[in-house]
Order: C-alpha cells, then structure tokens, then sequence
C-alpha cells in the first residue's frame, strides 16, 4: 500500500527513468511526462528531490509511475493510502478516466466505501478463496443479517399488514397478531423505511415500528 520510490531522483527524473524503461518513444517522453504529472496534480512538485515529499504525494507520484506508458491493466494495492480526502477524490476520478479508456483496473482493498462509485463488481477473499462476488450493492445487501423489526398498530388491520409484509422478498419470518407482531428484515434502511410507508398508505394505522 506505498510505493517504494527512488528518493535521490526529482518528480520529472523519477517519470523519465521509468518511461525509459517502459521503451516509450524518445519523442513522446517529455510530454508524457508532463501529462501524467498533471493528471495527479504534482505540477508545482515537478522539479523537487522525491524524498521532501509528503506521503500522499508519493503515492500520486507512485500512481503516475504505474500510468506512463498507457498499461491496459493495472493491479493496485491500497492505492488510496496516505491519501487526504481531496486526494482520494482526484484520485477516484483518475481511476475511473483511465477506466472509461479502456483499462482494466484490479484493486485490493479492505475498504468497501473507497471502491462505490467507480468499481463495476467486487470480490471477497479469504484464506485464498473467492467467498462472494458481485456489484457492491449486491455483496453488501447479502452480507446483512436480517433485523427483527416490532411493529404495533391501532385497529383491525392484521390481515393487511400480514398481506403486505409477506409480498416483500427481503422480509421473513412474519408473526402478527391483534395489534403488533415481529418480521425480520434483510434490506437498507431507505427499504425499511418505504416498507413502513407502504403499510401506512394502506391505511394501517402504525403506532410504533
């Protein structure tokens, strides 16, 4: 999760030894260079020695390195530590430009928030084995224990109620009787909020949930 960098090289050397060993084109280097610098926002860094920089400006420098010759995969580890909120911003959208590019872009990270919004599946290992995979929204929803919901109403409307809960795929478990009763509930809270404004504008008259 850091990058091992050559601290007695400056940012634009440290870009030009590796676009060299990439075997980029002479003609192309400089503003290669140039460019990716620009893409992790290290212009005013280009001319200083790598080891007066910051933690989170190595890691961009590191980002850059691992971009200069164009790869069509890249395998990251933690890319976003060290990072500041603004620059795992820039950084999120950096991956996603180079994604839109054409690239395949592998990420390990135990950090599932840092991967919304721009990783179309994920994957969970453990002890070397792929345990589940999918979109986020998919893996997380799976990985929610179903709560117990207790709900209580005024009136006569057990048989709606029951009616309406047992519709819903992510609700189980459904015990009602006059007036309250208990279900389990696997969903987000936005879910479990529209399953009890679903029970509400069918008239049941819920006093507490």
């Amino acid at each position: 999760d850091f990058f091992a960098l050559y601290e007695d090289l400056k940012v634009w050397e440290y870009l030009d030894y590796f676009a060299h060993a990439y075997k980029l084109p002479e003609s192309e280097i400089l503003s290669r260079i140039n460019e990716v610098i620009a893409q992790v926002n290290l212009e005013i860094k280009r001319d200083e020695m790598i080891r007066g920089l910051s933690r989170g400006m190595k890691q961009r420098l590191g980002i850059a390195r691992a971009i200069i010759h164009r790869p069509k995969v890249m395998l990251l580890d933690e890319p976003a530590s060290g990072l500041d909120p603004k620059a795992r911003l820039e950084l999120r959208n950096l991956l996603r430009s180079l994604r839109d590019q054409g690239a395949t872009i592998l990420i390990s990270s135990h950090i599932l928030t840092e991967l919304e919004g721009f990783c179309t599946s994920i994957g969970i290992m453990e002890r070397g084995r792929l345990v589940r995979s999918g979109s986020i929204e998919q893996v997380t929803a799976a990985a929610t224990t179903a709560r117990l919901i207790r709900l209580t109403w005024a009136g006569e409307s057990a048989a709606f109620a029951q009616e309406k809960l047992k519709s819903d795929s992510r609700i189980s478990e459904v015990n009602l009787a006059a007036g309250n009763g208990t279900f389990r509930f696997s969903g987000a809270e936005e879910d479990l909020a529209a399953v009890l404004a679903g029970l509400v504008a069918g008239n049941v008259r819920v006093t507490s949930f």
